[in-house]
């Protein structure tokens, strides 16, 4: 395995033509300096407690410099790059650029794996850790200047076992309308996502998934050699499927929820990240991936960690079960062919037919509010939204049925 060391001095400014790069603007956009939080003296862990882990398959381009940029920024204890060892040189020429002193960015890197990549990736890294706290994030986001102080503050409770924070797409306008209407799906699956998280968490501090964009943990969790054989040899079916490489966030949260850590959700500007999401037809795959992880786990969680049900009854409900069985295509048109019947030889038929219509249309509306509230532009794609939902519904039985495969998808060779 190597190591290289490399350190650093104030973010410079950036030497690529911003301006040139589609979304650019988002992408080094610096969010106001976070509120002071109230009673500072009861503040355990600050940025300087928190080690920064990257993992990259692709550490280059002005989309990883910008991560660096930022995290450096924000003063954590120390960054440290994972990558492969024949990306070694290519991640030191952008930590040169982002820091040319050399001082607190190590990048360490593993031979290429046949199977849970990413994972071994984490688990290098962690043998550089000296904090308490550890932050993974993705190569390819947008980290706010208060990210990390913002993260770290819920781990005043002991209790507390992971952070997890909100999330944004990052909207890039195209002049190409199919390829518009894909970063708007992105961005508004993104939001509902958000909505639902936060909305499960306020009920009963539960979480379905805690996202490994920006993932935050006490370290002593990922120290645990019971939690780092289970994280690099996770199987299903009796071993029939697996090592997974996919999946990593979902298998944590299902760890902390089968040992009895607390979660705790950020919410607001300085917890939001900025992220891309692919197009067409990355995206597909990426959405077959997300609910394949879907079909394996939930069950898992909810008959091998059973105290989820007690502990967080309605996310176990909302999120858990109902992930197995809300398709879309049987349940609305189920729900007005029941109403139809049922008023069949009244006078209100029409009438009740079109609030169902009405009513089933704001449902789906309510979810993806705050992305039309930001991008108000974007409404013109709502009633091709709708639709795609419906086409989502078939997606996620394909997911189903081929819910033993473990690639990664979205990307060659993973």
């Amino acid at each position: 395995m190597r190591n290289v060391s490399a350190k650093r001095a104030e973010p410079v400014s950036c030497i690529f033509p911003i301006e040139e790069v589609p979304g650019a603007q988002q992408l080094n956009h610096q969010t106001q300096v976070p509120h002071r939080p109230r009673n500072l003296v009861k503040i355990k862990y600050r940025p300087k407690d928190v080690t920064v882990i990257v993992p990259s398959v692709e550490p280059w381009g002005i989309e990883f410099y910008g991560v660096l940029n930022k995290i450096l920024a924000s003063d954590p204890a120390k960054t440290i790059v994972t990558t492969l060892d024949e990306f070694v040189p290519r991640a030191l020429e952008v930590v040169q650029l982002v820091d040319p002193e050399h001082r607190y960015i190590k990048v360490v890197s593993i031979p290429r794996p046949p199977a849970a990549q990413a994972r071994y990736q984490w688990m290098r890294a962690m043998q550089e850790v000296n904090t308490d706290i550890v932050l993974v994030v993705a190569d390819r986001i947008n980290l706010p200047l208060g990210f990390i102080r913002s993260v770290a503050i819920p781990f005043n409770d002991d209790n507390i076992g992971c952070v997890s924070s909100t999330k944004r797409g990052i909207r890039i306008p195209s002049d190409n309308i199919w390829t518009d209407f894909w970063n708007v799906v992105g961005c508004v699956y993104l939001a509902r996502n958000d909505v639902q998280g936060c909305g499960t968490h306020k009920i009963d501090q539960g979480i379905s998934c805690a996202s490994a964009r920006a993932l935050t943990l006490r370290a002593s969790i990922m120290r645990d050699p019971a939690f780092v054989h289970a994280f690099t040899h996770e199987y299903h079916l009796g071993g029939l499927i697996g090592p997974l490489n996919a999946g990593d966030d979902k298998f944590i949260t299902a760890w902390l929820l089968g040992h009895g850590w607390r979660f705790a959700m950020q919410n607001g500007p300085e917890a939001t990240i900025r992220t891309r999401i692919g197009l067409f037809p990355r995206f597909i795959y990426q959405y077959c991936r997300w609910h394949r992880t879907t079909w394996r786990m939930n069950p898992r969680i909810l008959f091998k960690h059973r105290s989820t049900w007690r502990r967080y009854p309605w996310t176990t409900y909302s999120i858990f079960i109902s992930s197995l069985f809300n398709f879309a295509i049987l349940w609305d048109p189920g729900m007005l062919t029941c109403l139809w019947y049922a008023m069949e030889g009244t006078c209100h038929t029409r009438q009740s037919m079109a609030m169902l219509v009405l009513w089933i249309i704001t449902s789906k509306t309510l979810k993806p509010m705050f992305h039309f509230i930001e991008h108000p532009a974007d409404i013109i794609y709502l009633p091709w939204l709708i639709l795609f939902g419906y086409v989502c519904s078939f997606l996620k039985f394909y997911a189903g049925l081929t819910f033993w495969v473990i690639s990664w998808g979205s990307r060659e060779g993973l």
